[in-house]
């Protein structure tokens, strides 16, 4: 039975969890606590990012433990994870602990609001710690593992396979109409911030400037965007 390894932003909030799963991805919400309150008060408006599929347990394992390691999610008020992912769960007892140790410090994930993720962001991004922009400590990280033979995409079979599997689930739900972003399309602002708009608002712009340097959206897969990304860097 094929595991999926993902992360669900919220995109209201942008909320993070990472977790994993045997059902489809992005039909299923979550199990988490917090993730699972989160969706409650501010609805179910989610993407969902694979990143691993496989039906090898300690590979669903090892790479959730190194992505919950270089996401720090436990800490991380980014994310609503309450421990790290590894496939095993989490107990009652150690749910309630944590909690009262969330409150008492101030770190529940429910009162980091987007406003307040976008100062994280925007101070990850300056001093080059954001998972997303190759900072310093992600390169040092990816290195380190390197050279340890412990990163999980050193494996060059298992990424084919993985790139594969993603691939066909990919395809499967956007002729049955059920791709999360089915309508929608990643895009950087002219600051270097990722959002998710309709392809109606991101077509109207092309209506108002001829040159897309000059779009207040762009795709993130185009070059503009990474000419965003290292302006902004």
């Amino acid at each position: 039975m094929t595991s999926y390894l993902y992360i669900k932003t919220h995109l209201k909030t942008g909320l993070k969890y990472l977790g994993q799963t045997t059902k489809d991805p992005f039909k299923y919400r979550g199990s988490g606590k917090y993730w699972k309150r989160h969706i409650k008060i501010h609805g179910h408006d989610v993407s969902t990012q694979i990143l691993l599929a496989t039906e090898d347990a300690n590979e669903l394992k090892e790479t959730g433990l190194f992505f919950s390691k270089m996401f720090d999610v436990v800490r991380s008020k980014q994310w609503a994870n309450l421990m790290e992912e590894s496939g095993n769960g989490i107990s009652p007892e150690f749910s309630s602990e944590l909690q009262r140790k969330r409150i008492k410090e101030g770190n529940l994930p429910q009162v980091f609001t987007s406003e307040k993720t976008r100062q994280y962001n925007l101070e990850r991004s300056r001093n080059g710690t954001h998972p997303f922009l190759g900072g310093t400590y992600t390169k040092e990280l990816n290195k380190r593992m390197l050279e340890q033979g412990t990163h999980p995409f050193t494996d060059i079979n298992k990424m084919a396979k993985n790139r594969e599997v993603v691939k066909q689930t990919q395809q499967r739900l956007s002729l049955e109409g059920k791709h999360n972003f089915k309508g929608k399309i990643p895009v950087i602002d002219k600051s270097g911030n990722v959002s998710i708009i309709t392809k109606d608002e991101y077509i109207r712009q092309k209506t108002l400037y001829q040159n897309p340097q000059d779009w207040p959206y762009v795709s993130t897969a185009s070059n503009e965007a990474k000419r965003r990304k290292h302006e902004n860097t």
